[in-house]
């Protein structure tokens, strides 16, 4: 009686590859109902909290988050694609067997200016790397497949405006969005 068996024999050692990056995911856990704000303090200064989670895997690069006021709209008059940064934060590198990780980017604002209300988009958008320099597109994300974005709008009243409801963002939204074009 006979017995084969098969089997495999390997030299050397194994080979790992090093993890591909990924893009960054966003999962948003403010809800809306927690961005309407009321101004009551004497001098109108406010602080609200975004909370998301990311899940990426980053291949030993940081995450870059920013908080962007009207992000697709831009400055009146100017050509960059948002009116302005409104918060930032890093997030060190992981990998997707982490799983997702709680991120808290505030905004804080010194006072309206006297307005009885105030509504903005406010997107979060997280990359590997911003384009920088001193261009327009400071915020916009160095490749464009490396980016998640998430919008919230934020309504901020005086704590005596009778119609502070979120109808108010309406009059917010622009006719021609203005978003971050390829990098050249």
């Amino acid at each position: 009686m006979t017995t084969a068996m098969s089997g495999c024999l390997v030299l050397g050692d194994p080979q790992y590859l090093d993890p591909e990056r990924t893009a960054p995911r966003i999962t948003p856990l403010t809800r809306p109902e927690e961005l309407r704000t009321e101004l009551s303090a004497e001098d109108g200064s406010w602080d609200v909290s975004f909370r998301v989670t990311i899940t990426s895997e980053d291949a030993g690069e940081t995450v870059e988050l920013v908080l962007l006021r009207n992000f697709g709209g831009g400055a009146a008059g100017g050509d960059r694609p948002y009116e302005s940064e409104v918060g930032r934060s890093n997030l060190a590198p992981a990998t997707l067997s982490d799983g997702p990780r709680p991120v808290t980017v505030d905004w804080f604002d010194p006072g309206v200016s006297g307005e009885d209300y105030d509504c903005a988009r406010v997107t979060l958008l997280a990359t590997h790397e911003f384009r920088g320099g001193s261009g327009p597109d400071f915020y916009c994300p160095a490749d464009p497949t490396d980016v998640d974005t998430v919008t919230w709008f934020v309504l901020r009243c005086r704590d005596t405006e009778p119609r502070c409801t979120f109808d108010l963002c309406n009059d917010n939204e622009d006719e021609e969005a203005n978003y971050c074009d390829p990098p050249e």
